[in-house]
C-alpha cells in the first residue's frame, strides 16, 4: 500500500508541476506563499481563520489532508466560490 500511495502522489506532483513552478516564479517576485492558509483565500470569511488542517496551494487548489489513522475520508470547509473534486471528478 505505501508503494501505490507513493506512486499516486509521484503523479499528482507531476499534474501539477507547470501550475507549482508558476507560483514559485510568483512567489519569487511577490514573497506571496505557495502554501497558504486557507484565509488567505477568503480575507472576510471568518470561517477560515480557525482552520490550520487544510491548505491552499495558489488560489485554485485546497488541500485537507486526512489525517487520522484508518480513516478514508473527513469533513472540509470551502470558501466562496466554484470548487471541483478533481479526485473524484
Amino acid at each position: 500500500e505505501s508503494s501505490e500511495l507513493c506512486r499516486r502522489a509521484a503523479v499528482w506532483h507531476k499534474y501539477f508541476a507547470n501550475y507549482i513552478i508558476s507560483l514559485a516564479q510568483t512567489a519569487i517576485q511577490t514573497s506571496y506563499p505557495i502554501v497558504r492558509p486557507l484565509f488567505m483565500l477568503a480575507p472576510t470569511d471568518a470561517s477560515t481563520l480557525p482552520i490550520n488542517d487544510q491548505f491552499a496551494l495558489g488560489d485554485a487548489i485546497i488541500a485537507a489532508p486526512v489525517l487520522w489513522p484508518h480513516a478514508r475520508s473527513r469533513d472540509i470547509y470551502l470558501p466562496s466560490g466554484t470548487w471541483v473534486d478533481i479526485l473524484r471528478a
